[in-house]
C-alpha cells in the first residue's frame, strides 16, 4: 500500500504551505503540494531501476507562486477558455476575470491554482480541499472543492474530483501536469494516440468556433493510432506549431475510459490516460518560458468542453444543491 509522508514546503501569506511525498511498492515517487493541489514531480523507476523525472516542475515554493504555465496545478472553477469573460445562467449575467486578452482562462485570477488547499491524509488517500465564495472571479455559487490523490500498487495515480454547491454553478476542473517521458528537450519526438475520431474547431484565441471536425479529413489532428507528435504537426496549418486542441472521446459516457496514451519509444516509458470526462486537451507547451521551454512538455487535460456555458449545444458541466459534480481522472504509468 501506499505510503504518504509529509513536510512543510515553505508559507504564502504567513501560511504553511505542505508537501506530501506519496511511494508505492513499485518505488514510484510522487510528491505534492497544497499550494493549488499541485503535482510537484512524478518519479518512476525505469527497466534499469533507475530512477526518473516524467513532469516538469520548481524546486521551490517560490516559483509555483510566480509561474504563469499552469505547472502540475488542479484547475478550476472552469478550465480553459470562457469568451468574452462572460455567460448568461437562469437569465443572470455574469462576468469574470479578464485573464487572456478579453476572456477567462482556468478560473482567472482567483483560480484554484492560486489557492492554498487545507489536507487530511485518510490511509493510503490525500484528500485536498478549498472553498470559493459566491462571486469569486465572478462565478456563481458558495462552493466546497474536494481532490483526493491515491498512488496505488498498480502504478496508477487516481484523481477524484468533488464539487458541493449552494447554486447552480459551472464547473470544470483539471490536471495541468506537463509531461515529458524521455528526459530530453522537446517532447516533439513522443509518440501520441488518441480515443478520438473528433475534435473541436478553435479560432485563432483558441476558442471553439461550435464545429466538430472529422480527424479522417484532418490528418495533422489524426492520432487514432500511435503517431509522432512533430511530425503530426508539420500536417496542419494553424497559428501555433503545436497543438492546443481538444479532442472528443469516442465512447460518449461519464464512464472510466481510455482518453489517450503518450509513449517515448526511445526509453521504453509510457502513460494512460483514463476519465469520466467527455474528452481532452492537448497542449505541447508553445507558450512555455523562463525555466521551461517550448515543447519541453506536454498537457494532458481531461475535462469538460472548453466554453460550454456560452455554448448550450454542448455537453454541459455543472453543479447544483441537489447534484454534486463528480469526476475522476487516471494517470497510469508503464
Amino acid at each position: 500500500m501506499c505510503k504518504i509522508q509529509s513536510e512543510e514546503f515553505g508559507n504564502v501569506d504567513g501560511q504553511a504551505v505542505y508537501l506530501f511525498r506519496l511511494v508505492n511498492d513499485l518505488g514510484t515517487n510522487i510528491k505534492i503540494i497544497s499550494y493549488g493541489a499541485t503535482i510537484k514531480s512524478i518519479h518512476l523507476p525505469d527497466e534499469k531501476g533507475k530512477i526518473k523525472s516524467i513532469i516538469l516542475g520548481y524546486d521551490t515554493l517560490e516559483k509555483y507562486v510566480s509561474d504563469k504555465s499552469y505547472l502540475g496545478a488542479t484547475i478550476g472553477r472552469c478550465a480553459n477558455r470562457i469568451s468574452n469573460a462572460s455567460f448568461v445562467l437562469g437569465g443572470g449575467l455574469y462576468s469574470l476575470d479578464k485573464n487572456d486578452g478579453p476572456n477567462c482562462n482556468h478560473g482567472g485570477y482567483s483560480g484554484f491554482h492560486q489557492k492554498l488547499f487545507d489536507h487530511d491524509v485518510c490511509d493510503d488517500k490525500l484528500i485536498l480541499s478549498v472553498q470559493s465564495p459566491d462571486g469569486e472571479g465572478g462565478f456563481p455559487g458558495n462552493i466546497t472543492f474536494r481532490v483526493t490523490y491515491q498512488l496505488t500498487d498498480g502504478n496508477e495515480l487516481l484523481i477524484n474530483y468533488h464539487v458541493s454547491t449552494d447554486r447552480r454553478a459551472p464547473v470544470n476542473i483539471t490536471n495541468h501536469a506537463y509531461f515529458n517521458l524521455s528526459g530530453e528537450k522537446t517532447i516533439l519526438e513522443h509518440q501520441l494516440k488518441i480515443e478520438s475520431d473528433t475534435f473541436l474547431e478553435s479560432d485563432d484565441a483558441f476558442l471553439p468556433t461550435g464545429r466538430e471536425l472529422g480527424v479522417e479529413e484532418n490528418p495533422g489532428f489524426d492520432f487514432r493510432s500511435f503517431s509522432e507528435i512533430g511530425k503530426n504537426s508539420l500536417l496542419k496549418q494553424e497559428k501555433i506549431k503545436g497543438f492546443n486542441t481538444y479532442f472528443i472521446a469516442r465512447e460518449k459516457n461519464n464512464k472510466l475510459k481510455k482518453l489517450a496514451t503518450l509513449r517515448s519509444v526511445r526509453l521504453g516509458v509510457s502513460l494512460e490516460v483514463y476519465s469520466t470526462m467527455p474528452g481532452i486537451m492537448i497542449y505541447t507547451g508553445d507558450y512555455l518560458s523562463g525555466n521551461h521551454l517550448p515543447f519541453s512538455g506536454i498537457s494532458l487535460e481531461a475535462h469538460g468542453f472548453p466554453d460550454s456555458p456560452n455554448r448550450p449545444e454542448f455537453p454541459q458541466s455543472v453543479a447544483t444543491p441537489d447534484k454534486a459534480w463528480q469526476e475522476t481522472i487516471v494517470y497510469r504509468f508503464i
